[in-house]
């Protein structure tokens, strides 16, 4: 029970899942102990005879009611408290039936306890149905499977094989019943209305809804716990009486627009993402497990939504309750460990640079080690628990204190080390290491390689998640370096304004984001070695964090506002100018908060440096929705998460993390979802990361990007042998376009050719007046539409060899001439830094561009190619006359340069007039601004504003 009790929604502080205690018996202990024992056998007996066998019998409808009610008076529910909205008491039998459900309507039920369906039975005698959260479609159940419902865990999604139909369908089938739904999905203590499923907006279009809320008083007989059946039935037995509040609110139609947008499957959260929408045309999100029912669901309609808002208001008005957020997908809870199961006697390292201090994955657990005589860090086998020896063996050889560790994602035994001397050293784990050795002194553990290149401390070490020994190491020397690991050399350099806080690589690999104390927020396009954003991140001054959401195309941060509140922002890659839906508040606790995404179940967890909290939310409508939070009284200063594929997922465990506790030993959290662990739970286990690189290291650096393939967590759960299944291509490759291009100067070059003249006409136009040399190369470049090029025919026909340098460009030859000219490979052309003429196809290559057979044409027409056969057999022929149609577009063209040169004339004519203007009225007034000392402030603010309009018409 205590693990239900962190369910609490943070709005409003209800916990819906907890249960309500009894009032205590006292001196009545002996009486309710005769009620239970009179009462539960007769209870049993009567159960036992009606849905067994009185059931099946032909009786009439009346009869299987009066028996049902039977049932009920058997643990005194006696007494029945209606009321109808509209309706007074005591007046209900005077043409109010209108009010109540009639057969073909649908009855959306509070769910609380397994009285509600006996009771709905017993009145209505309706066909109920089980909802999903994530489906449209319901199952319909037995009345003995809707009491027995109540004692069961939540379902997030429908058993494979479920008998799954759309509500229209079952209320057609059943033209003389009612059809009861439960939208909260699962059972509570009475006091919220839960989220709701969409299953009821699969009724009929017009049908009547009909909200109905059950309350019972004493109201402990609910079942907010799975499998409480001894609780309950003491609670129900025991008592004299018991008394049902039934309140039936108005109706609600179903003015959906559209009925056949009722899905026959279902939306796996876990699986899908918002990147999904950007590869369908209809929006629609996919998942990976279409075994249970087919096709994917579509989200609410904003009609839809009123529906599901009307019916959810008026169950939370009618029962007294708030509405809250916390739903049944959302059980996830946060598991400390007993201090005999910690790693206990460490001495971990109290520098006070921003780092997490430890890290982990399936095997060993790093750990930042306070040492003397040079830096040094521990690394723990995770079975080792306990209390550490006194001396155990350390990987040395920093010459000052080790800032930041980093496990290889794909070798378990392969980690590198940044320290305060620059250095970033290469560890491997030896073969059945242990730190309990039987020696005196343990041999300390050597570096296989170090890589130098920084001139500064390296503050943060990160392997690339993707590609095979690809390392990013941050530095004081305002740097990024991106190593090949196998030569121990840098690559690439990120050059930053400041000192780098943080850093995160995206999914395939390709994206980098960076945090620095320069307040900025950098999106890098590694391989370019620039930005392909840069915006304004947290305005506080301490640091801030940020972690890529694993497939999806947004980034979250954590940082500090200029008033010092904590703040969680969510961004757009795409358009990161500022962070979707602003930036949300947390608290005002000094600590940085330390981000940690989980792909599997899509929640972000949030641990504070000073506080023992871990909060987590799930991303969910391009937004976080908090879930619920792990507390304790113990703080931590460094926290790591274990990569997915180390998770205990026979006890449903979805996260592990390891927290640092008073410097002197680590405790693992584990974050489980409470269900029974009889079966593999494969919606809360979708395919994880696994242990094989997606590109290895020479593809990286040569441009290709791709996820590594997944792990198939149900081979594992057997003990069989790992199952690797091809990764689903969703993140976004390419990177996003440079929000302002900061490329180096190009050299000298060929002139390029310039757009289309009607968009250089009206850039012209619309632009600020050219200067002198901005003319002077207008004209150059139109010139060089003339200059002699090859033919561009020829090479769609003889494709070019981009490995072998590139000849000179040959002269054309006139056609008139007769002679096919021969082609020749295009040379390859410097990058144009303007925004007219992206560098690459994504808009962030510097490479030069690769000539393609549909680029621009110039506007020439191009020359009737002749063939040289029919040129030697008709020699005295006269050729066509080519003359006119050659030169009519060339005097086009110096109409053009003609018009230009006018405009530019004019322009350069008005603009000298103006400064003269101004030249005249400012010397005006600096005359009498002399002969007038004490000038006013209005003839001052005049003068600099003229002096302002001068410069800016000169500039």
């Amino acid at each position: 029970m205590e693990k239900y009790s962190q369910f609490r929604d943070k709005g409003s502080g209800i916990a819906p899942f907890l249960p309500i205690p009894s009032q205590p018996a006292g001196a009545y202990l002996a009486f309710h102990v005769f009620l239970f024992v009179i009462r539960l056998p007769l209870l049993l007996s009567v159960t036992a005879a009606y849905f067994l066998v009185l059931q099946w019998l032909p009786l009439g409808i009346l009869s299987k009611k009066a028996l049902l009610w039977m049932i009920l008076g058997v643990p005194g529910v006696w007494w029945i408290d209606l009321q109808i909205d509209g309706v007074r008491k005591g007046s209900l039998a005077k043409h109010h039936a209108q009010r109540l459900p009639q057969p073909g309507d649908v009855i959306a039920s509070s769910f609380t306890s397994p009285v509600d369906a006996l009771y709905l039975a017993a009145i209505f005698d309706p066909v109920f149905t089980v909802s999903y959260p994530h489906t449209r479609q319901v199952q319909r159940v037995s009345l003995l499977s809707a009491i027995l419902r109540a004692f069961k865990k939540p379902r997030e999604h429908p058993p494979p094989g479920a008998p799954l139909k759309d509500l229209r369908a079952i209320v057609e089938n059943n033209p003389t019943r009612v059809v009861v739904v439960f939208p909260e999905c699962t059972t509570t203590n009475g006091r919220a209305i839960l989220p709701f499923s969409p299953s009821i907006l699969g009724a009929p279009v017009g049908a009547k809804i009909f909200p109905i809320s059950l309350r019972y008083s004493p109201s402990d007989i609910t079942t907010p716990i799975p499998r409480s059946y001894w609780s309950f039935l003491w609670n129900l037995l025991s008592k004299p009486t018991n008394c049902i509040r039934v309140r039936i609110a108005e109706c609600v139609y179903n003015t959906s627009k559209d009925p056949a947008r009722s899905s026959n499957g279902l939306v796996n959260s876990y699986t899908s993402n918002f990147l999904d929408t950007l590869q369908t045309e209809d929006n629609t999100l996919s998942s990976s497990t279409d075994t249970l029912t087919g096709s994917d669901d579509q989200q609410p309609s904003t009609e839809e939504r009123k529906i599901l808002d009307k019916v959810g208001e008026a169950l939370a008005r009618l029962g007294r309750v708030k509405r809250i957020g916390l739903g049944v997908e959302r059980h996830v809870f946060g598991r400390s460990t007993r201090k005999e199961q910690c790693y206990d006697g460490l001495r971990i390292s109290k520098n006070a640079w921003d780092t997490n201090l430890v890290k982990a994955n399936p095997l060993y657990l790093s750990v930042n080690w306070e040492a003397s005589g040079g830096g040094a860090f521990a690394v723990i086998p995770l079975e080792e628990r306990g209390r550490m020896p006194e001396q155990l063996p350390l990987f040395r050889g920093h010459t000052a204190a080790v800032l930041d560790t980093d496990w290889s994602p794909f070798n378990d035994s392969f980690l590198a080390s940044a320290s305060d001397d620059g250095k970033v050293f290469l560890w491997k784990v030896p073969q059945d290491f242990s730190v309990h050795t039987t020696k005196d002194e343990p041999e300390d553990v050597q570096p296989i390689s170090k890589l130098t290149g920084h001139s500064r401390k390296v503050g943060h070490v990160l392997f690339n998640p993707a590609a095979e020994n690809v390392l990013a190491t941050a530095s004081g020397d305002y740097s990024v370096k991106i190593w090949d690991v196998e030569k121990g050399a840098p690559r690439l350099t990120l050059k930053h304004g400041d000192i780098v806080q943080s850093l995160s690589w995206s999914a395939n690999g390709s994206l980098l984001v960076t945090t620095s104390r320069d307040k900025k927020l950098r999106i890098w396009d590694v391989r370019q070695e620039r930005p392909a954003k840069e915006v304004p991140g947290h305005t506080g001054a301490k640091n801030s964090r940020a972690v890529w959401m694993g497939e999806h195309d947004r980034i979250a941060t954590t940082g500090f506002s200029k008033m010092s509140d904590r703040q969680l922002g969510l961004w757009d890659i795409r358009e990161p100018k500022e962070p979707v839906g602003g930036f949300q508040i947390l608290d005002s606790i000094s600590g940085v908060c330390m981000p940690f995404w989980d792909e599997g179940t899509q929640c972000l967890y949030l641990a504070g440096k000073g506080d023992g909290n871990i909060r987590y939310f799930e991303y969910e409508n391009d937004k976080f929705e908090y879930l619920s939070e792990y507390k304790s009284s113990d703080p931590q200063r460094g926290i790591a998460f274990l990569p997915k594929r180390g998770v205990n997922t026979h006890e449903n465990e979805v996260m592990r993390a390891f927290k640092t506790v008073n410097d002197s030993y680590v405790e693992p959290i584990s974050f489980i979802v409470p269900r029974r662990a009889e079966v593999f739970q494969s919606d809360i286990y979708p395919p994880a990361t696994g242990a094989k690189p997606g590109v290895s290291l020479g593809e990286w650096f040569d441009g290709k990007d791709a996820l590594p393939p997944k792990l198939d967590l149900e081979s594992l759960y057997d003990g069989g042998e790992a199952v690797m299944v091809p990764a689903s291509q969703k993140a976004a490759s390419s990177p996003p376009a440079p929000a302002s291009p900061k490329a180096p100067a190009p050299t000298k070059q060929e002139p390029e050719e310039p757009k289309p003249t009607t968009e250089a006409s009206t850039a012209t136009l619309r632009g600020p007046p050219p200067s002198v040399q901005d003319t002077k190369s207008s004209i150059s470049q139109l010139a060089s539409k003339f200059a002699d090029q090859s033919d561009s025919s020829d090479e769609d026909e003889e494709p070019s060899n981009f490995d072998e340098p590139a000849p000179p460009t040959s002269r054309s030859i006139p056609a008139a001439a007769g002679i096919q000219p021969t082609t020749a490979a295009p040379a390859k052309s410097q990058p144009s830094p303007t925004k007219d003429h992206p560098s690459s196809t994504n808009g962030l290559s510097n490479k030069p561009d690769l000539p393609q057979s549909n680029t621009q044409k110039p506007l020439t027409a191009p020359s009737p190619t002749i063939n040289p056969s029919s040129s030697q057999s008709q020699p005295s022929q006269p050729t066509p006359p080519s003359t006119s149609t050659n030169n009519q577009p060339i005097q086009t063209s110096l109409d053009e340069i003609k018009t230009l040169l006018e405009h530019q004339n004019r322009t350069m004519s008005a603009q000298n007039d103006r400064i003269g203007q101004l030249t005249a009225e400012l010397d005006a007034l600096k005359t009498k601004l002399g002969e007038r000392r004490g000038s006013s402030v209005e003839k001052d603010e005049r003068i600099r504003q003229l002096e302002e309009e001068v410069g800016r018409v000169r500039g």
